[in-house]
């Protein structure tokens, strides 16, 4: 059994930037050493317990170890695209989308968005708008072989921007003179 670590506090980052920290994970499980880096999508293989009679046990915190962590590589691949992609000034897309993740980003906006929510549209948007203008087509082919293989619906988005789906959702609008997408 591994041995049971406690950690008085787990929140080591703020939900408004980017991740810099996290706790490593090692053959006997969670440890409370903190890492200087953002952790790599991963997850756990779940590895079957022989049967036996009565209640089956549910995985514990107890069977999370290093061996059975696998890379999320085409998640992590994206992850590093998109960073570089934004720290490049989001080359490639609309003026509406670029209006749309500066008011994301705003630090002084109303309801501010957690880094997680705005990395989420991020990639959103780089799939649609940019990847294939920077050579990223094999990863969108990737995820639409893994759509197929397992039978999710994807919609193809192509000839769309970002700010052309979520101007309405946003509070974005365009009047009959008024083409500049203002804020309502």
């Amino acid at each position: 059994m591994a041995k049971r670590v406690v950690i008085e506090n787990p929140i080591i980052n703020s939900p408004f930037v980017q991740p810099r920290r996290h706790f490593r994970f090692d053959d006997e499980g969670s440890t409370s050493q903190i890492v200087d880096a953002r952790r790599d999508s991963s997850y756990f293989m779940p590895i079957a317990r022989p049967k036996k009679k009565g209640k089956d046990k549910q995985l514990t915190f107890d069977d999370w170890t290093a061996d059975r962590i696998e890379e999320n590589k085409t998640v992590n691949y994206i992850r590093r695209r998109v960073r570089d992609w934004r720290e490049g000034g989001y080359r490639g897309v609309t003026n509406v989308t670029r209006r749309l993740l500066e008011d994301w980003k705003c630090e002084d906006r109303f309801r501010r968005l957690f880094f997680c929510q705005i990395e989420a549209l991020e990639t959103l948007i780089y799939l649609t708008e940019a990847a294939a203008k920077y050579g990223d087509q094999a990863v969108i082919n990737d995820l639409k072989t893994f759509a197929d293989d397992t039978n999710l619906e994807v919609r193809s988005t192509r000839g769309r921007s970002a700010g052309g789906r979520f101007q309405s959702y946003l509070g974005f609008s365009k009047s009959e003179g008024d083409r500049s997408g203002q804020r309502r």
